[in-house]
């Protein structure tokens, strides 16, 4: 099984595997489900492969 992806927030660098319960989730009504940083909060995040 191939490694999992790693997501990164850009507002504070924290890291954790792409679909890691450590990630937050908020809905908003005109973008639909965003990953959330628990860190700061963020939404800004990316997947480093």
């Amino acid at each position: 099984m191939p490694p999992a992806s790693v997501l990164t927030c850009d507002g504070c660098g924290f890291e954790a595997p792409t679909g890691d319960d450590a990630w937050e989730h908020v809905t908003d009504p005109r973008l639909g489900r965003l990953t959330r940083c628990p860190e700061c909060g963020s939404t800004n995040v990316h997947n480093r492969g």
